[in-house]
């Protein structure tokens, strides 16, 4: 991804005023000012300031997470696909990239893809309640709502406060036809999250 992709509107000006002040500070720097314009939500900014990063270093693997959820914020998920994948390449022993990269082929409904980069998460790490819970989701998507029982059945073990598992096992509880089951877990999904 070149700097001149970036997301957003940033004007041609703010682009080299980017570049230019970029030469100038370290990586480190502008890592921290993109966290910082992420967290309060800035979104083309922060892109802006990861993309600098990578001008610099295109293996920062901070950097390609910070446009990967950018890209994901703003539903962008195709570029956010890239630098999860990209990620991954970069340190394959890790599993979170390969989980996210399941989360957007769920978003994008490519549920045959979810279910494969999710597989290759649990090969990596089998207690993240994270990878069953996007498991769940993309076998739901398949309509293979046993599977997506177990899955998250296996979420809420693994993290039994994770009021989305429930309210999500409720959900396939209820395609289902057991409604029972169903109000179940929806009412354990707002004991733990009341506002839910």
């Amino acid at each position: 991804v070149t700097v001149g992709n970036r997301v957003g509107c940033c004007s041609d000006t703010k682009s080299m005023e980017s570049g230019r002040m970029a030469e100038a500070r370290s990586s480190e720097e502008l890592l921290r000012e993109a966290r910082a314009c992420l967290k309060r939500r800035e979104l083309e900014q922060a892109a802006g300031l990861f993309q600098d990063v990578l001008a610099i270093d295109d293996r920062c693997i901070p950097a390609h997470e910070g446009l990967a959820t950018t890209a994901f914020l703003l539903q962008d998920y195709d570029r956010a696909a890239e630098h999860f994948r990209q990620i991954s390449r970069l340190d394959a022993r890790q599993s979170q990239p390969l989980v996210n990269l399941g989360a957007v082929y769920n978003r994008k409904k490519d549920y045959n893809a979810a279910v494969k980069t999710l597989r290759q998460a649990l090969s990596k790490d089998r207690r993240c309640a994270e990878t069953y819970y996007n498991l769940g989701i993309a076998y739901r998507g398949q309509n293979q709502l046993s599977m997506a029982v177990s899955a998250y059945k296996e979420a809420i073990r693994l993290s039994p406060e994770m009021a989305e598992a429930y309210q999500n096992l409720a959900n396939a509880y209820l395609d289902m036809g057991n409604t029972q089951q169903a109000i179940l877990h929806y009412e354990r999904a707002l004991k733990i999250r009341p506002d839910f």
